[in-house]
């Protein structure tokens, strides 16, 4: 959300090559954002630079040369992870984990 999506894909290229075989990335990345979201980021000076589609994002990693790409939805990620916190913390509705392996 921070970076042009060329400084995320610049910054994924070189850990795809700069990782030993068998090594892995993972990363948090959103979807896009509604628009009231997005303006009430920009209002508070974080402009919304970034966001992804899962599938294109996971195709764009295999073209890099990324292997075993698994996405975790924001879903996947609460029940995983949060289900059994007692102060309901929750993963948003855009919010994604991505995994590679190079």
């Amino acid at each position: 959300m921070y970076l042009t999506r060329d400084a995320v894909m610049d910054t994924l290229r070189f850990v795809q090559s700069a990782l030993a075989a068998g090594s892995e990335i993972v990363f948090s990345y959103t979807e896009a954002p509604s628009p009231y979201l997005a303006a009430r980021a920009e209002s508070l000076g974080e402009p919304w630079k970034t966001s992804f589609d899962p599938e294109e994002l996971a195709h764009e990693l295999r073209a890099l040369g990324f292997s075993n790409v698994d996405d975790l939805t924001p879903a996947e990620a609460n029940r995983r992870y949060l289900d059994h916190r007692a102060d309901r913390l929750r993963v948003g509705s855009i919010g994604h984990l991505m995994r590679a392996h190079v």
